[in-house]
């Protein structure tokens, strides 16, 4: 499954099957994920679909039209609870800073009729630098426990600054998920006085921008 082999519509369809697989499963199965995300590290495309995943296990979970057991519903929002800090900071976390490691260029607008391989590489990247800002959006607008918010800031450093270079990225789906992340974090960072260590995050890297 991977993200430039098939068409976009079709990809999206296969992810959301997947995370609505493991909605179904996750009780006989609880280290899924931990499975999928050994199998999908090979490479950007692979990176790009399981993030593409758990962004849908985060954005669905809650969806009326998934015909689910309450009970199982119900369960499935204390897995995403129990997975949730491991999620942050071994996948989001962690591809961030080989993101950030590799010190990647931006994708110029207008690549031609023809791009290079080296430009189709380059417009992969951007794209799973997009789905992993997505996906962390998506994930930080569930109500997970307050340890996670918490943590946010001193586990995942690279997370926040990719966050942030986002920004000012040249891609408008870039620099609009970012967007979204940024004011999520400020929302959450004004639910309680714990998350303090988010505000003044948010706001250091802020004034970098200006």
């Amino acid at each position: 499954m991977a993200a430039e082999s098939k068409p976009r519509h079709i990809l999206n369809s296969l992810c959301t099957a997947l995370a609505i697989l493991i909605m179904h499963i996750h009780e006989g199965w609880p280290d899924f994920v931990d499975h999928l995300a050994g199998e999908l590290q090979e490479g950007v495309e692979h990176v790009t679909c399981l993030l593409m995943v758990l962004k849908y296990m985060a954005s669905d979970c809650d969806n009326d039209s998934i015909v689910i057991e309450e009970s199982i519903r119900g369960h499935f929002f204390a897995f995403l609870d129990s997975i949730s800090s491991l999620v942050f900071s071994q996948i989001f976390n962690s591809w961030a800073q080989k993101v950030l490691a590799g010190n990647f260029g931006q994708v110029p607008r207008s690549l031609g009729h023809s791009p290079s391989e080296e430009d189709r590489q380059t417009l992969l990247l951007q794209r799973m630098r997009s789905k992993l800002v997505e996906a962390f959006y998506h994930w930080l607008k569930l109500r997970l426990p307050d340890q996670v918010y918490e943590d946010l800031v001193p586990r995942n450093p690279q997370l926040l600054e990719l966050v942030f270079k986002e920004l000012e990225n040249n891609s408008d789906e870039n620099m609009e998920n970012a967007t979204n992340c940024v004011i999520e974090l400020i929302h959450v960072a004004g639910k309680k006085s714990q998350f303090a260590a988010i505000k003044d995050a948010v706001m250091a890297n802020v004034s970098l921008l200006v």
